[in-house]
């Protein structure tokens, strides 16, 4: 039972801003099972709930913000500083799992078929394991937003698939956590997925945790990552853009893509976009980062263009300013994605 109350490099719940906030707890609690419980409503809520990187507890104190690995990390320093043994555990969840945030117009089939890592708490406050999930905060997610007592497991995720497995420490779990194949892509998805909660957040309570600032600097990480992602070494003409956008995006997000005029220098298409007018009001920008730098990475001389009508149409037209070959940057683009599937 030692190994789920040591501290760890991770979870390194002696540091003092973790060990006040125990004592705070403390103090409030008549017994373990009382403060179990009142950790568990603390980080559910005061730490908002966004895609962040894997780090140490007292950082995702600090930042106050957390994703189901990082709030789960700051909960299990919480329960170890008052000497209640806490473990991980990870689980299967589908794609599913995000549309309540991501919401979209068309239903996403290959949701259901994409499998991710969720990592909740398994704590012994009394003289059993209890399953403990704290991942959505009741800002965000009011209905999805787990109670707990204390004495039962909190709810099943609604998207559960299997336990996978359990751990003292995450330190050695990155593969849960870390993007091995397409990274600049799950980065720009981890941005977009942020940018979807503020605004979900939002709508719901009426709290903003990016300022003007920040979604503007978001927006042009969306870009240069997108542009590096997508750099070929043989520049592509209008018509690649084209092809990526009807490949990589028309059937995973139950896009319309109608092709009106494609050639070397032009092409002008029609996308029925998949999210509502509303949503497009704050996501248009990220859209049109990504869609910029997909096509700058093809080439720096593409100037693309998207022009969206109150039908939710967006009228696009990619104007080639420069030379580019179609063949070759596309079969070096298909080569990367080989590349990257069969990475282990």
């Amino acid at each position: 039972m030692n190994d789920y109350l040591i501290e760890t490099e991770l979870c390194d719940w002696k540091n003092k801003e973790i060990l006040r906030l125990a004592d705070e707890l403390k103090d409030k609690s008549l017994d373990k099972r009382e403060y179990a419980v009142n950790a568990f409503y603390w980080v559910r809520d005061n730490i908002y709930y966004f895609a962040e990187p894997l780090s140490k507890a007292s950082k995702i104190l600090d930042r106050k913000r957390g994703d189901c690995f990082t709030k789960s990390n700051l909960l299990v320093a919480l329960l170890k500083a008052n000497d209640i043994p806490a473990r991980f555990q990870f689980q299967s969840i589908t794609g599913e799992a995000m549309l309540d945030i991501i919401k979209l117009n068309a239903e996403v089939k290959e949701a259901k078929k994409f499998k991710f890592a969720h990592c909740i708490v398994n704590a012994m406050p009394g003289e059993r394991w209890l399953r403990v999930d704290c991942t959505r905060d009741k800002y965000l997610s009011p209905d999805r937003a787990n109670e707990w007592d204390g004495r039962d497991d909190t709810e099943q995720h609604p998207h559960f698939v299997k336990d996978l497995e359990y751990a003292s420490d995450l330190q050695g779990y990155e593969r849960y956590t870390g993007p091995k194949k397409f990274k600049n892509w799950m980065d720009v998805g981890n941005i977009l997925m942020n940018a979807f909660i503020d605004e979900e957040r939002y709508n719901n309570s009426g709290i903003r945790s990016f300022s003007e600032e920040d979604s503007a600097r978001m927006i042009r990480e969306v870009h240069d990552l997108m542009a590096k992602a997508m750099e070929t070494k043989h520049r592509g003409d209008a018509r690649v853009v084209s092809w990526m956008m009807k490949r990589l995006f028309s059937k995973p997000l139950g896009l319309n893509v109608e092709v009106l005029e494609c050639d070397a220098k032009k092409v002008k298409y029609l996308c029925h976009c998949c999210v509502s007018n509303d949503v497009f009001s704050h996501m248009g920008q990220y859209f049109s980062s990504l869609d910029n730098g997909i096509a700058h990475g093809i080439n720096p001389k593409l100037e693309f263009t998207c022009k969206r009508g109150d039908d939710g149409i967006g009228h696009v037209e990619i104007i080639n300013k420069d030379g580019g070959s179609h063949y070759r940057p596309i079969l070096e683009i298909m080569g990367k994605g080989v590349k990257n599937l069969l990475k282990r």
